[in-house]
């Protein structure tokens, strides 16, 4: 049996074909099905907030990407969110021309929309997954961002004490409970408003409450005899707004200052007051140094009388 040789050449050609072909597929396989996923790498918002993300799918390998879809994961059960799109029958790959780049690659578009519950908190690592299940492949590629939510401080003012009355140049006092019933510590800025010629100590005070926490808070007035009405106002933040909190007084007509006006006082009346403001045994030795001397002084008018009247009754017998 001869040999072919030609037989054998043609066959190690072939040999050489698929080997040399199977190389080359291997090494660009990656290139055939290839995309990457982009969102920002960190979002933020506030319990009860609706966020939406914007994010890009962009296909830059050989061939369109068919049957794709996008998931998440990484968020807590309570959190809704929604991709628009999430399924693609055909990721293409799309191409535009300008005249700076000439033609040039360009990504799909996507947004994510959560909806943060009411109450939550925490940060998150989120994870952004895209998927094409139509090759045996199934190629796949991830991205991850993270999802920071704010708790809020969020505040009420209760239990404004505020004088019924009041007099002219005297100071007096008006109280409240400042409360934090947010679920984290927040600042706040609590200030009155008064009558123009009225004065305050102090007319703001600003404060850091705790989460579930409560201080209360004192302002002094000294007011004038101008009548007039106490505001109270607190401000904070919440989300992107400022949050006034305002309580108005009752009106006050202050009272005219009398002058305590001075009665002279009788020697016994100083007397007394004088022995008053000792201590009981001095005050008692005292009063019976008192009663001592004007017994002494009794006695001898007493005797100066009946004397007088024997001598008269002498004279009258002779």
């Amino acid at each position: 049996m001869r040999f072919n040789f030609k037989f054998a050449f043609l066959a190690l050609v072939v040999v050489a074909l698929v080997v040399a072909f199977s190389t080359i597929s291997f090494s660009v396989r990656s290139t055939w099905r290839q995309f990457l996923l982009t969102v920002p790498s960190e979002v933020s918002g506030y319990p009860g907030d609706t966020i939406t993300i914007d994010g890009e799918v962009f296909n830059f390998g050989w061939w369109w990407l068919h049957d794709f879809n996008l998931t998440l994961s990484g968020l807590p059960e309570n959190y809704e969110y929604e991709f628009n799109p999430q399924h693609w029958d055909h990721l293409m790959i799309i191409r535009v021309w300008d005249s700076e780049n000439g033609t040039y690659k360009v990504p799909e578009k996507f947004t994510l929309t959560i909806k943060i519950p009411e109450g939550a908190s925490g940060e998150y690592a989120v994870n952004i997954t895209g998927q094409e299940f139509m090759s045996w492949q199934k190629s796949s590629n991830s991205t991850t961002f993270a999802l920071k939510v704010t708790s809020l401080a969020n505040f009420t003012v209760t239990n404004l004490v505020i004088p019924q009355t009041a007099t002219e140049g005297e100071p007096f006092d008006i109280s409240m409970n400042v409360n934090n019933i947010g679920q984290s510590a927040g600042a706040i800025d609590v200030s009155v408003k008064i009558p123009s010629d009225w004065t305050a100590e102090e007319e703001r005070k600003s404060l850091t409450i705790d989460a579930n926490s409560s201080q209360n808070v004192v302002f002094t007035i000294t007011p004038t005899k101008t009548s007039g009405q106490i505001q109270v106002f607190a401000l904070y933040p919440y989300m992107k707004e400022i949050v006034n909190i305002t309580k108005v007084g009752n009106m006050l007509i202050p009272k005219e200052k009398t002058t305590a006006t001075t009665v002279p006082q009788t020697g016994l009346e100083a007397l007394v007051e004088q022995i008053d403001g000792y201590t009981p045994i001095v005050a008692g030795v005292a009063v019976l140094v008192v009663v001592l001397v004007a017994w002494k002084i009794a006695s001898n008018v007493k005797f100066r009388v009946v004397k007088g009247k024997e001598e008269k009754f002498i004279q009258t017998e002779l």
